[in-house]
Order: structure tokens, then C-alpha cells, then sequence
């Protein structure tokens, strides 16, 4: 059975014929199907390689039509593709035959990468996991031993949830250091190679941005305080972290290139799983607190938060001209800043006009019902 399944897939992929000098085909081709475990593994140097992104793309996106599809990588430099599938509902045949229809289709589109302005990514490696809408991509731009630089997809809110992600990804044990890089949006993982995690670390990963947009979606519900609360030596790293990510938060609102937002939403998170109290006074405050809670309720700011992060910018700003004595040269420079801040508080997603009146009320944004 599992030769005639092998030779099924071979006879969908392999079209070219045996070359003549020898009686070896011109590429070698190994297909393993563990029915058990639900892994089916495919190494063709002429499928996967350099130029050949787009179809791994639509390859892997066609095979996660299968019903019982999991999550799916593609390695340019070992050549493979490995496809994992739920063992529970499916069985060798129906791999191959997923594996088969995937190939079919996603050789129907364009053989190599298409033109520079549309090519998919440097990525030397891709992985894919079954989401709630959709798939969850990663493209790997940078590995060695001890290093990985990461790319995730879809790309709509993964500034924020890469924000906190990055620092969660610290509290594990074999990971060093976890960065972002707001201009490339990439997220940078330094770790010990001989640690245990080093062998699952893109399933790790995986899982705590999971975790976070979890969190971010339970609070834009106004459930933040179902998630568990951290206790002991995890507690205070995370008020440690929480108070971090608040300092930049204000930092923010002076220094242009550093977002704000996205560390006034990591500081919720780590308050929320280490003292909700404190994460209710901040959604409580003045001028942060309408932000924070328009942010997660609606994805966008409306005027009047613009109106105070600028107010508080100008004001910050004012106080640290007076206070510090600065020479002319310096002053100027001060306002350049400051305008530049301006303009990327001025740049936040607004909300609509139509919904008016959003209300503040112990911590949550109450709509106002127009008629």
C-alpha cells in the first residue's frame, strides 16, 4: 500500500523524463508518509528552491484545505517539504491524495518568482499553521546556530502583538534575547543551541503569539481578568516588564520612531497577568486610559485621544524647554522632534465619525446608541 501511494505522488510531481546518459533520473525524489504520527515529507531539489517561492506558497496554501491539515514547512536549502496532518481523521491515502491535488493546483500559477517588484520575500524557509481565519505564516529570513530572524503573516496587527510576543519569548528558558524591528517588522530570537527549546522553537513561538492575541482579544471584550495571574519570581518579572514597557510608553510620546501604542498594549498585557488592579487604573487614567481601551475595543483612536497625546506631547515638550535652560540650537532641535511626534500621532487609524460619543466607564468603552 504504501509503494502504490508513493507512486501515486511521484507520477503528479515527476515530469520530466530519465536522462538518456545514464539510467538515473535527473533529480532524485523521496516521499516518507508516517500515517501514525500524520507526517508526510517530500525532498525534490527542482520543487523546492530559490525562484521557486511562489509555488511552495500555493502549494502549502492548497494543501491547507484539507480538512484535517495542521501546519506545513517548506526548506529551501534541504529541499523538503514536510506536511503535517491530524492522525486522528486521516490516513496515508488521504495525505497523498491532499499532497497530489495541492501539487496540481499550485503548479496552474507562475513557474518562478515573477518580476522584483512582486517577488515573494527572501525567506529561506517558510512554515505555516492552521489559525482560526486563515493560516499563520513565518518566513525565516536569518538562521544560524543561536540566531533566528523571523516574519510573520498576516501582517494587520503584528506590530503590537510582536511587541509583547518579544518579551514573553524572554521569560523562556534556552532564549536570551528577542527583539522587533519596527521598520522591517521582523522579530530577532537569540538563543542557547543546545537548549531543549532549540529544537521547537517556531512551535513556542507560535504558541505565545497565540497567547497574545488571545489576550488582546479577551480585553477588547472587556474579559481581561479571566487570565490566569502570574505568582512568584514570574510576578514581579512581569510588573518588572509591565513598568518597562510604561517608560517607553512615555517615551514615546516625546521621541519620534519609538511606537507608542504598541507599549502602552504591552503594558496592559503584563499588568493583566500580574496585578488587574493596576491594569485597571491604567485604563483608568486621564489621558492613556481612553487610548488604551479605544485601541483594543476598535483598533483606532478618535480625535479626542489624537487631541490629548498631543496635548500631553506639547506639554511635556514646553516643560523641558523651561526647565532645562536649553540653547537656541537645542530648543530647535527639541521642536523638530516634537513635530515629528506630532505627525505620528496625527498618523494612528482614526475611527469613523458615525460612531460618536464612546464613553469611558470603569474601564471600558460604553457606545453611545444613536436613533
Amino acid at each position: 500500500m504504501a509503494r502504490t501511494l508513493i507512486r501515486k505522488v511521484v507520477g503528479a510531481v515527476r515530469s520530466e523524463p530519465v536522462d538518456p546518459a545514464s539510467d538515473r533520473p535527473r533529480y532524485s525524489l523521496d516521499i516518507e508518509i508516517d500515517e501514525r504520527e500524520g507526517w508526510l515529507l517530500i525532498h525534490d531539489p527542482r520543487a523546492f528552491r530559490v525562484g521557486r517561492r511562489g509555488f511552495c506558497r500555493r502549494l502549502i496554501a492548497s494543501a491547507s484545505g484539507h480538512p484535517g491539515f495542521e501546519r506545513a514547512e517548506i526548506d529551501l536549502d534541504a529541499a523538503s517539504c514536510r506536511l503535517k496532518f491530524d492522525p486522528r481523521s486521516t490516513t496515508a491515502r488521504s495525505m497523498a491524495d491532499a499532497v497530489t491535488s495541492a501539487v496540481r493546483e499550485a503548479s496552474s500559477g507562475p513557474v518562478g518568482d515573477g518580476p522584483w517588484w512582486r517577488r515573494d520575500g527572501r525567506w529561506s524557509r517558510i512554515s505555516a499553521f492552521r489559525a482560526v481565519k486563515g493560516l499563520s505564516w513565518w518566513e525565516t529570513i536569518e538562521a544560524r546556530p543561536g540566531r533566528v530572524r523571523l516574519r510573520h503573516e498576516p501582517a494587520a496587527e503584528a506590530e503590537e502583538d510582536l511587541v509583547a510576543l518579544a518579551a514573553v519569548l524572554t521569560e523562556h528558558e534556552g532564549i536570551e534575547q528577542s527583539r522587533i524591528s519596527p521598520w522591517s517588522s521582523t522579530l530577532t530570537i537569540d538563543y542557547r543551541p543546545l537548549a531543549p527549546i532549540a529544537g521547537r522553537l517556531l512551535d513556542e513561538v507560535e504558541d505565545e503569539l497565540r497567547a497574545v492575541q488571545v489576550h488582546r482579544s479577551t480585553s477588547r471584550r472587556g474579559k481581561a481578568e479571566d487570565l490566569p495571574i502570574a505568582s512568584g519570581f514570574r510576578r514581579i518579572r512581569y510588573l518588572l516588564l509591565a513598568g518597562g514597557s510604561f517608560v517607553l510608553t512615555v517615551v514615546g510620546l516625546i521621541v519620534p520612531g519609538i511606537p507608542t501604542v504598541p507599549f502602552l498594549l504591552a503594558t496592559s498585557y503584563y499588568l493583566a497577568r500580574s496585578s488587574p488592579s493596576l491594569n485597571d487604573r491604567l485604563r483608568r487614567m486621564p489621558v492613556l486610559g481612553p487610548v488604551l481601551v479605544e485601541w483594543e475595543e476598535r483598533h483606532g483612536l478618535s480625535l479626542g485621544s489624537k487631541a490629548r497625546l498631543m496635548g500631553t506631547t506639547g506639554a511635556v515638550v514646553a516643560i523641558t524647554i523651561l526647565v532645562s535652560l536649553a540653547t537656541p540650537i537645542a530648543i530647535v532641535v527639541v521642536l523638530v522632534i516634537s513635530a515629528l511626534s506630532l505627525y505620528g500621532i496625527a498618523r494612528i487609524p482614526g475611527l469613523p465619525e458615525a460612531a460618536n460619543a464612546p464613553r469611558l466607564h470603569d474601564g471600558r468603552i460604553r457606545r453611545a446608541v444613536t436613533g
